[in-house]
């Protein structure tokens, strides 16, 4: 038996993913393409939007798609409790 509808009209509830300002970070400091950061995100995104991965494992990921070791993470988005 269907007790509730839910209904997210114009991104009220849910967002879809805009990648663009993570991506223009990631390349500036990686010294990367905006092309190539972004498609290192979106390579993974899905995974750890959906809490099959951790950040830690997502980042871990991104490092393995472009064959580059991040110098910090949290100098480059500011997150805390990552290095």
């Amino acid at each position: 038996m269907i007790k509730a509808f839910l209904f997210d009209y114009d991104g009220v509830i849910t967002q879809g993913v805009d990648v663009k300002v993570p991506s223009e970070r990631l390349a500036e400091n990686l010294g990367i393409s905006i092309e190539e950061a972004t498609n290192s995100l979106v390579s993974i995104w899905d995974g750890y939007s959906v809490g099959e991965l951790s950040m830690e494992e997502m980042w871990k990921g991104i490092e393995n798609h472009l064959g580059k070791k991040f110098r910090q993470i949290s100098e480059i988005f500011g997150l805390d409790g990552m290095s």
